[in-house]
């Protein structure tokens, strides 16, 4: 029965998918137009270069050489193994979702058990730098000022958020297996180019699709009010622009980030595919993490004298600085390498 249920809710929402696709044609294009706007002036410039070097960081074996030392303090202070603190800190630095990648990959080389990836994946998730002061704070605020306040009050709020969640673990009995060999750089290089790449289209895929959902939402939804939370519900960076336009004031803005979307949280339940913990744990840690992001963005502006609602004056554009040369640079470099190292496996096999 419930299996048949299954499959009519399915199809029923397949039908209504299809039919919006059509009724609605001119509004889903102009939606799948905003979101690969976003994409090319937002997320890609921001976000790619950084998961490249943070990918590398982890495969490159430099991950396990630090969990190792601090398994004792991440045991007794967080009831979680010595993984936990080199993903979430490079889940600060690079973004969702990649701590849930990082700790879905340990998981899958054997070193951790799935109930211990299930509690890293849970709280290492937040916005990184590169999202937060570039895309939302310098392209679309054109302040990085706002950016910094932002970042820091979402950094805070998901250290007290994890402070708080992990005192509900209990300590794991089984053992963490760690590995304190590197990797070579070529081949190190080549999977976190896969790894940064596989991350962006998979975010861009989501702020397209939601982006085409929010610009069917405008016809259907009259409220103002309702429409914003909808959509800042179910994707970030749509969410984040659409609250700009709006004016609406800052620590919203910040609790939106914090939260994530709907859109981040199924990336999340896919990514760990088999023994995932329920969509509404992760819903309820994340909206935790958002309150205490709305909390202290409030604070930091009555401290900094900064305005909670700001003027929109929209600066999304593709700009070309000392900074893009510096990047196109980088991606090069890794280009060639990645070349090299493809040129050198395919030779053996030939040879094989």
């Amino acid at each position: 029965m419930k299996k048949r249920v299954k499959i009519a809710s399915i199809f029923l929402i397949f039908l209504i998918c299809l039919i919006t696709i059509f009724s609605c044609y001119n509004c889903v294009l102009k939606g799948v137009s905003s979101g690969l706007y976003l994409c090319g002036a937002v997320i890609i410039p921001s976000l790619f270069p950084i998961l490249c070097l943070t990918s590398f960081l982890s495969f490159c074996g430099v991950l396990e050489v630090f969990a190792k030392r601090l398994e004792n303090f991440s045991k007794k202070h967080f009831h979680l193994c010595g993984y936990f603190i080199p993903i979430f800190l490079l889940s600060m630095i690079s973004g969702y979702p990649v701590g849930a990648t990082l700790a879905n990959s340990i998981y899958e080389s054997g070193k951790i058990s799935v109930n211990e990836r299930n509690k890293i994946a849970l709280i290492c998730c937040s916005a990184g730098p590169a999202f937060v002061l570039l895309a939302v704070g310098v392209n679309i605020f054109n302040s990085i000022k706002i950016g910094k306040i932002l970042f820091f009050s979402n950094l805070f709020a998901c250290i007290v958020t994890a402070l708080i969640v992990t005192r509900f673990f209990e300590n794991d009995n089984e053992k963490t297996k760690y590995n304190s060999r590197l990797n070579a750089l070529s081949d190190s290089t080549v999977f976190a180019v896969s790894n940064a790449t596989s991350s962006v289209i998979s975010i861009c895929a989501f702020t397209i699709i939601f982006s085409a959902i929010v610009n069917v939402l405008t016809l259907v939804c009259a409220n103002k009010t309702a429409f914003l939370a909808i959509v800042g519900f179910l994707e970030v960076t749509n969410g984040v622009f659409e609250l700009f336009c709006a004016k609406v004031a800052l620590p919203f803005v910040c609790a939106v980030i914090g939260f994530g979307g709907l859109s981040v949280i199924f990336q999340i339940s896919a990514l760990l595919k088999n023994n995932r913990p329920p969509i509404l744990k992760i819903i309820a840690t994340r909206f935790l993490c958002a309150c205490f992001s709305f909390i202290f963005c409030f604070l930091a502006c009555k401290i900094f004298n900064v305005s909670t609602t700001v003027s929109n004056t929209l600066n999304v554009s593709l700009k070309t600085t000392s900074q893009n040369y510096y990047f196109s640079l980088l991606l090069w470099f890794l280009a060639i390498v990645f070349l090299s190292f493809l040129q050198k496996h395919s030779a053996k096999s030939k040879l094989m």
